[in-house]
């Protein structure tokens, strides 16, 4: 067993320096691994945009967010840039399940999304959805100051949060809280 743990760990390395040297990307490593890093059942049930909920891709529906924990997330960012407050604006015009969304708070984000990064990257790539990018700079709904807000990232597998300017241009990921 442990020259079975051994190999793995070294398999794990092994791919983990070849995505920071952008060798393979997310979704070949989920196709080409999936019996040995994921589970065969889905870990989070897909939102379609006609309210359907469905652990499984449904053919002809739109995926537009999955569940984590008691709250949907948005499949997909923003593909602007926004300041703080525009950011919260957008946010609160999505809403999932008939809750309406937010930024998501900073524990949210930190306690919850961030050290499951990877797990989730490698769900949505097998469900062929757009995968969380790493780099991405999110606001979230937590106020550090005036003037100031939390924004989160997730670099090279180091959770990072930062107090930041509201005039600053983040990305907005909408999430809601559900019943």
């Amino acid at each position: 067993m442990k020259t079975e743990l051994s190999a793995k760990q070294l398999l794990i390395n092994d791919i983990k320096q070849q995505m920071k040297d952008g060798g393979i990307s997310i979704q070949e490593l989920a196709h080409a691994f999936d019996g040995l890093f994921m589970t065969k059942k889905p870990t989070f049930e897909i939102i379609y945009k006609d309210g359907t909920r469905s652990w499984n891709i449904l053919k002809g529906k739109k995926p537009v967010a999955f569940i984590v924990k008691g709250y949907a997330v948005a499949v997909a960012r923003s593909v602007q840039y926004f300041n703080w407050q525009d950011a919260q604006k957008y946010c609160a015009s999505q809403s999932f399940l008939g809750q309406v969304c937010s930024l998501g708070s900073r524990e949210f984000w930190f306690e919850v999304f961030l050290p499951n990064l990877w797990d989730f990257n490698l769900q949505l790539a097998r469900f062929k959805l757009p995968e969380i990018n790493p780099f991405d700079i999110l606001w979230t709904d937590t106020e550090i100051a005036q003037g100031q807000a939390a924004a989160i990232a997730y670099f090279l597998g180091n959770r990072f949060i930062e107090a930041s300017g509201k005039l600053n241009a983040y990305y907005a990921r909408p999430v809601a809280k559900l019943a």
